[in-house]
């Protein structure tokens, strides 16, 4: 556990032991003159406990319960239903630590598409979107990388891709440790949507490439994914995973672009019918949620 005030833990702690030892007869309890102990200490006892943000413990004893108490004010209700600690844990009157913003949902009805209120784009990359007094902040590149990457999935299953044709056919000579990745993977790629073949020793003659890169230098795009999925299968990934996680990385609206409301609600939409909506292929978060009550913790208005 990290403790972000030390000393604070430590005067919560040293105050409610001594009470509680003083309360059971241990220590004798000393005659103080009403100044002895000023309201100020008890209001920065008071407020020092409710700065604690994490804990856990088994069922305390009947000191441990003194403790607690010293280290929990309750925000809320008895038998509130957000809290997260049982009630056989520890005593009704205690409640769990306050909660830090920006945690993941893990709750399938989170993301209500129909209550979403567009808030608009931050720094070229998060859509910020109000449900249901939360705020959601969604990572545009990842989100969208995790919506291409199940589909480019299940093209890789089905064989169904979509491609778009290229004007004129592109010739690339490849490598030798590319043309024998492309060889490898040449059914895979054109089940992707690449129309690729053969054009002599080390050649390739390029027609098609998927629709979702069909805005990208089809040469550039075709030589980049060869690259990162033959450094993927060298560091142990499975061939088809690895070509799905790069088109899809490559196909990705990116930091900096500019998407409009429509094509923000859209993404919100897609990323809720995929499988594992939480996180990119490479496993960083697609959104982050703050809740209405984390922001009133957090301006002092709780």
């Amino acid at each position: 556990m990290r403790l972000s005030d030390e000393r604070k833990i430590h005067d919560i702690l040293h105050h409610a032991v001594k009470r509680s030892l003083r309360e059971s007869g241990v220590l004798p309890t000393p005659h103080l003159s009403p100044q002895a102990e000023s309201p100020t200490q008890n209001m920065t006892v008071d407020r020092a406990a409710a700065d604690v943000t994490s804990f856990r413990s088994n069922k305390p004893s009947a000191v441990d319960q003194t403790v607690l108490k010293e280290l929990y004010r309750p925000d809320t209700k008895p038998g509130d239903p957000t809290s997260t600690i049982k009630p056989d844990t520890i005593p009704d009157d205690i409640q769990p630590p306050r909660p830090m913003p920006a945690q993941r949902s893990d709750s399938a009805d989170e993301l209500d598409v129909d209550s979403a209120l567009y808030l608009g784009q931050f720094a070229g990359l998060y859509l910020l979107f109000s449900i249901n007094d939360k705020l959601f902040i969604i990572d545009q590149h990842a989100a969208h990388e995790r919506i291409l990457y199940e589909s480019g999935l299940k093209s890789l299953e089905s064989g169904r891709a979509t491609s778009q044709n290229l004007l004129f056919p592109v010739n690339l000579e490849l490598a030798a440790d590319e043309y024998s990745l492309y060889e490898e993977a040449i059914e895979e790629l054109k089940a992707i949507g690449f129309v690729v073949e053969r054009f002599g020793p080390r050649a390739v003659l390029l027609t098609a490439v998927p629709s979702v890169l069909s805005k990208q230098s089809p040469e550039k795009v075709f030589k980049e994914i060869i690259a990162d999925v033959h450094d993927k299968c060298r560091a142990g990934q499975e061939l088809t995973k690895a070509i799905a996680q790069t088109v899809a990385c490559r196909a990705a609206v990116m930091a900096g672009d500019r998407i409009t409301e429509t094509e923000a609600r859209a993404l919100l939409t897609q990323l809720c019918r995929t499988e594992n909506r939480h996180s990119c292929p490479h496993g960083r978060p697609t959104f982050l949620k703050i809740t209405k009550n984390e922001l009133e913790i957090r301006f002092g208005r709780k």
